[in-house]
């Protein structure tokens, strides 16, 4: 069904192109012929065109003809589509500078690379319990407050670094349902199906219509993960909290 109108909708396309194209051809040609387009009843009647009669007829026909062909080309390069362009990979050998060698070892490093379980020690190490009241145990969980609020904080760019990675893997697709759409709003624009500007809120609602499913499943994984990342966020905020609870509990029992 979705095929059909494609179709349908790219038939249309051309055959409007066409009929465009024709049509210009044919006012381009008009002029440089010294005619004009046929009034429309109700319009003025134009002003006489100047006597030519004095230049040599063949002269004439040859800049006219000339003319004419000259517009047509231009016009067939005007309207014709435009190809697609492969652009080198940027990723290529030789195109792309690096960041310094030792700049470079450290940042590869800091990223975590068991998210899970460094998220459960994290979680599990926000509450004392029971050993609130032992001094001992207050200590030592002080003494890994600040390791660990660094390691809550890395979570946190580990998991934004790795939202921002899977945007540009699916900008692809992402951009093609978000051209597609705006596509055919500019298309019942044209067509003087609406008058109003496009906004980015009819293309959100018009990627849904025409893609149901792969926009759905889109958005609902990318809000859950930016949801993630806040989760992230605020795990790294509380360690940070943690640090200063902990010396507040170590102070009271001392005193």
């Amino acid at each position: 069904m979705g095929d059909d109108a494609d179709e349908a909708r790219e038939e249309h396309e051309v055959r409007q192109m066409e009929e465009e194209f024709q049509r210009r051809i044919r006012e381009k040609a008009s002029e440089a012929a010294g005619l004009r387009p046929m009034r429309k009843r109700g319009e003025p009647r134009p002003a006489p065109a100047p006597d030519r009669s004095s230049a040599p007829a063949e002269d004439a026909g040859a800049a006219k003809k000339s003319a004419v062909e000259e517009i047509s080309g231009r016009l067939r390069d005007e309207l014709a589509p435009k190809p697609r362009y492969d652009f080198p990979s940027a990723q290529r050998r030789g195109t792309e500078k690096e960041l310094r060698e030792d700049l470079r070892r450290v940042v590869e490093t800091m990223f975590v690379q068991d998210v899970t379980k460094d998220w459960r020690i994290l979680r599990e190490g926000l509450s004392l319990g029971d050993k609130v009241s032992d001094h001992g145990a207050v200590m030592r969980a002080l003494d890994k407050a600040e390791e660990r609020a660094h390691l809550a904080f890395m979570l946190f760019v580990t998991a934004k670094a790795e939202l921002e990675r899977w945007e540009l893997d699916n900008e692809v697709l992402h951009g093609a349902m978000w051209s597609e759409a705006n596509r055919s709003l500019q298309q019942e624009k044209d067509d003087k199906h609406r008058s109003k500007q496009i906004t980015d809120a009819d293309i959100r609602a018009r990627c849904a219509t025409l893609f149901p499913e792969e926009w759905a499943a889109q958005e609902a994984k990318r809000k859950r993960y930016k949801l993630a990342v806040d989760a992230f966020e605020n795990l790294a905020e509380c360690w940070s909290s943690r640090c200063r609870s902990l010396q507040a509990i170590l102070g009271k029992s001392r005193g």
